[in-house]
């Protein structure tokens, strides 16, 4: 009972905090107020590079915000069902997502008052607690799985898991890396005064040594968590449009790299797809598969 009033407050002031950044996040992005005096585009079109994406791109927030949303009010229904669904998820899971959420609010008004440094490094904690989280959706869900005898009761649950809470953290965090590696080249453009080209390389190299390790790690090494996890890859597609739209006319490193990221992001995505696709394939077909003890044979 202890743990389960104390998940019903997590969920509680999950909703909560979350409510409270969307109101910062919309004072941010309008700007012209005591809170936010210059928006937060217009501080980014001050401190561009040649990675910096078109002003469009960053209307994916509408669809991560919404993305949260739609997991919270999930997360909300489990409080009034009697059901094995609401221990999937710890405490800790809410935990460094709520600090996730604090910390890219604090980044708002540092971002705002133009500290490069500052928002560096407040943007960098942020992605390390939403990682944290992403790592608590992920394995949250495995020991769930694993201990439970019979989780054909909780088949909508686990897939609302899947979908929701897993995607919906990874599509957060895979915009919030992009974000961060962006803020990696304008502190090392306008604090080091390392050019804006090489700041730009720089960015987009760490980035794509992430995005491998990521796919190797996903495919590869942590099936046994990453069973239904997609998201990143439409996320990295569409943020690397958004760079190539800025930069598809210039005969560049930084444009000729960007192609070949967004080319492999791609190609990462239908490969993703294709693995998922076979490997659930296989698994539904073994699980056809039984025993009978009667008859000492197997039947399909």
């Amino acid at each position: 009972m202890a743990r389960r009033t104390k998940q019903i407050v997590a969920i509680i002031f999950t909703s909560l905090i979350f409510i409270i950044h969307l109101v910062f996040n919309g004072l941010a992005g309008a700007g012209d107020n005591n809170l936010f005096p210059t928006s937060v585009g217009n501080i980014s079109n001050k401190f561009s590079l040649e990675i910096t994406p078109v002003s469009k791109t960053f209307s994916i927030w509408g669809v991560i915000f919404t993305y949260q949303v739609l997991w919270i009010i999930y997360a909300i229904s489990t409080i009034f069902r009697n059901s094995n669904a609401n221990k999937i998820l710890s405490t800790k899971f809410f935990v460094f997502f709520n600090l996730a959420v604090i910390t890219l609010t604090v980044w708002l008004f540092v971002w705002c008052v133009k500290s490069i440094v500052g928002s560096f490094v407040v943007l960098v904690i942020g992605q390390i607690f939403l990682d944290l989280t992403l790592y608590f959706a992920l394995t949250d869900f495995y020991e769930f799985t694993s201990t439970q005898s019979n989780l054909t009761e909780n088949k909508w649950d686990l897939w609302a898991h899947r979908i929701l809470v897993q995607n919906g953290i990874l599509f957060y965090g895979t915009w919030t890396t992009v974000a961060s590696l962006i803020n990696t080249g304008i502190f090392l453009k306008y604090e080091l005064e390392v050019k804006s080209q090489t700041a730009s390389l720089v960015g987009l190299s760490i980035l794509a040594v992430l995005i491998l390790a990521w796919f190797i790690l996903e495919n590869f090494v942590l099936t046994a968590y990453t069973g239904y996890t997609f998201t990143a890859y439409i996320v990295l597609i569409w943020a690397f449009t958004g760079i190539h739209i800025g930069v598809w006319n210039k005969n560049t490193p930084v444009a000729v790299f960007n192609c070949v990221l967004l080319v492999f992001s791609c190609l990462f995505l239908v490969a993703r797809i294709v693995i998922l696709i076979v490997r659930n394939s296989k698994k539904a077909s073994y699980e056809t598969i039984g025993y009978d003890a009667k008859q000492g044979a197997v039947r399909t």
